[in-house]
């Protein structure tokens, strides 16, 4: 069985004046408590889907 997904992201805040990727992280880490919890969470990922990124962005 093969299964494809999609992820959405809002981008429409960031490009708002200003707004540096600093802040972002800070917000997501008041909403969210870790990266991981926005990832699973915020974005609805699979902690396997995560860890797949994680490989991939690492090697």
């Amino acid at each position: 069985m093969w299964c494809r997904s999609s992820i959405t992201v809002d981008l429409s805040r960031a490009a708002e004046p200003g707004r540096v990727a600093h802040g972002r992280l800070e917000e997501i880490g008041t909403n969210f408590g870790t990266f991981d919890n926005y990832l699973t969470t915020g974005l609805g990922l699979s902690n396997d889907t995560i860890a797949t990124l994680k490989t991939k962005l690492t090697a």
